[in-house]
């Protein structure tokens, strides 16, 4: 296996996240996916019945996020997923689109037309 293999695709395609504060908790959720759930796409997972973006969210919350952002109602994300044999074997990572830092190497990152 080579180092390309190993590394991630990234997609920024318009995956929003939320935060949430409710007393002394922090809830970080998935609040808008642009597939909508549809399978036959890059995050429908069969195991998670749905966006695998949002299974890690509500799994890990903010233990799968990578890099900082302004705090404000809605945030998109790009992600990446390294799929496993079943869910627990699989990893998902999240980053702002608007990080000033990730931004340079994210477009580096980027597929064609993910965008």
């Amino acid at each position: 296996m080579t180092t390309m293999e190993l590394e991630a695709q990234w997609h920024n395609d318009g995956h929003q996240i939320a935060v949430r504060i409710d007393r002394d908790r922090v809830h970080v959720v998935l609040d808008y996916c642009p597939n909508l759930d549809q399978e036959d796409t890059e995050c429908w997972n069969a195991e998670a019945d749905g966006c695998i973006v949002r299974w890690f969210l509500e799994v890990y919350g903010l233990d799968i996020n990578q890099g900082t952002a302004p705090a404000g109602p809605t945030m998109e994300i790009a992600w990446s997923a390294q799929r496993g044999a079943d869910l627990t074997s699989s990893q998902v990572w999240i980053i702002p689109s608007n990080d000033e830092a990730f931004s340079g190497w994210l477009t580096d990152k980027m597929e064609p037309g993910d965008d």
